[in-house]
């Protein structure tokens, strides 16, 4: 019989809304979400009230409940950053749970909330300098009054007028209300409405508001003895998965033995752009929410996963892009993939090279070897966090399930097309093309429906190199822009 999971996620993208109901078709698992059009669309906040009402009207067939606190709370994650209702109001919205354990006592509900990010929404082009601006601002802010730089003073009042004074002060509220909240959460694991929470710190730096933030609620977390029900990780598109994951290996009795290898193991010690810990570290929180074991040897793991590194910090593709993707770490990787290959490990793939992209001078040399039957699981996406969370969800949930091969490769060729040859490439060259007709890549509104077909024929035509490599038939393929932005796409294909 079926085990049945609820699931609301931090919004409608594809990573939170399409990408865990792929990888659990045919399984044992049914996975249920509400409708997508009461999930929001970037700007526009979730229905929550129709969140919470198809909640009520689906608990009792459910075994399990994964839930996103934002967006229960603000509408999701793009509306948490907004200060548009107080404290109270999110309160009684929150009680929802209280009274869906009420209707089924069994239930288990697993809630993660994100720690807010340590800038603002990017949705405008007027936006964007404002974003950086106030991002440089919490890195210097924290800097002075923590670590006591105050030859910074300078540079903080300079920020400090650079940024319009309403949205600081917008900012720091949101921030202080948010912060608030995620305190008391912690409220619901004493009083038992939920089993778990996952804390999760959005896009950070080494330094920043955040900090503080994070000390605190460990603090908290000691002090109210609740460490084995809460933790706290780098990231936050891949979350909602990765506790999918963790319900569905604790469901099973499974705990994934994962063994670690790097392209470049010095590069682990360094801190991603966007994240605030350095590489290992974001892996090994990770591994730890997914409930699973770190291995110290690759012949007792039942997983390998690889994270193609770069030598030194990674580049942000977003903000940078090198002259050319050269294969000196593809090629040491290649090694490195078909030591673990003989072994016949499953092996998961974090392209964690580039932030904000996948490699493509490595994924030329899988695809070109005809490796990607060999493959569990690859992400390239976003933040390394986003990466190498969602590369590990997958692979768990693969080992854990079982689906089919065919499966397995529709998934992976849909990340190697989204991660890797759209984020890197096909964005690259599209936002060039929409910026010099004079418009936004960040605001398309419907004028996303333009480019769409040209973006569609581009990875078309990576798409077909595959295709015939492996030797596979095609049956269907889109791509569009769920939000009419550039930043990501919304890609399905089904194999004969």
């Amino acid at each position: 019989m079926k085990k049945i999971i609820g699931y609301i996620p931090l919004d409608d993208r594809p990573c939170n809304y399409v990408w865990p109901q792929k990888i659990l078709k045919n399984t044992e698992f049914s996975l249920i979400v509400p409708p997508r059009e009461i999930m929001g669309r970037f700007n526009i906040p979730a229905d929550r009230e129709k969140v919470c009402n198809w909640l009520r009207e689906h608990v009792k067939s459910m075994d399990a409940l994964v839930v996103s606190l934002d967006l229960l709370a603000h509408g999701g994650l793009v509306a948490s950053r907004r200060l548009v209702e107080a404290i109270p109001e999110i309160r009684d919205r929150i009680k929802i749970l209280e009274e869906l354990k009420k209707l089924n006592p069994s239930l288990v509900i697993y809630g993660f909330s994100i720690l807010m990010r340590i800038s603002i929404t990017v949705d405008s082009p007027e936006s964007e300098k404002n974003w950086k601006n106030l991002y440089e601002y919490s890195k210097v802010y924290y800097r002075i009054h923590q670590l006591k730089q105050i030859e910074l003073t300078d540079r903080l009042k300079q920020l400090q007028s650079d940024i319009p004074s309403h949205i600081l002060t917008h900012y720091l509220k949101t921030r202080e209300r948010n912060f608030t909240l995620n305190k008391e959460f912690l409220d619901l694991l004493e009083n038992k409405y939920i089993d778990f929470i996952a804390y999760a710190q959005e896009d950070a730096a080494e330094y920043g508001f955040h900090r503080e933030e994070q000390a605190e609620l460990r603090k908290l977390v000691r002090k109210r003895e609740l460490l084995d029900r809460v933790e706290l990780v780098t990231g936050a598109d891949e979350i909602g998965t990765l506790l999918l994951a963790r319900y569905i290996n604790i469901a099973t009795g499974y705990t994934p033995r994962i063994f670690l290898d790097y392209t470049y193991d010095k590069g682990k010690f360094f801190i991603a752009p966007y994240e605030d810990c350095c590489l290992n570290i974001s892996v090994e929180e990770h591994i730890r929410l997914l409930k699973g074991i770190q291995g110290a040897e690759a012949e007792n793991s039942d997983i390998v996963l690889l994270c193609h590194n770069s030598e030194e910090k990674a580049l942000d593709l977003f903000t940078s892009y090198p002259d050319e993707f050269k294969d000196n770490g593809g090629k040491i990787f290649l090694k490195m993939f078909r030591k673990y290959l003989k072994m016949g490990k499953a092996i998961s793939i974090a392209d964690v090279f580039y932030t904000n992209g996948g490699d493509p001078a490595l994924v030329s040399l899988l695809v070109g070897k005809k490796y990607l039957k060999y493959i569990a699981s690859y992400a390239g996406l976003n933040t390394t966090s986003n990466t190498i969370g969602l590369a590990l969800a997958q692979v768990s949930m693969v080992m854990a399930t079982g689906p089919g091969e065919h499966q397995i490769l529709e998934l992976l060729i849909e990340r190697i097309l989204e991660d890797c040859y759209y984020q890197t490439i096909v964005r690259r060259k599209i936002n060039k093309k929409i910026v010099s007709d004079g418009f936004s890549p960040v605001k398309l509104s419907e004028k996303g429906r333009i480019y769409e077909e040209e973006i569609k024929k581009m990875l078309t035509a990576y798409l077909q190199t595959m295709i015939e490599k492996e030797k596979l038939s095609l049956k269907s393929f889109s791509a569009f822009m769920p939000w009419d932005r550039t930043f990501e796409v919304e890609i399905d294909m089904e194999l004969e």
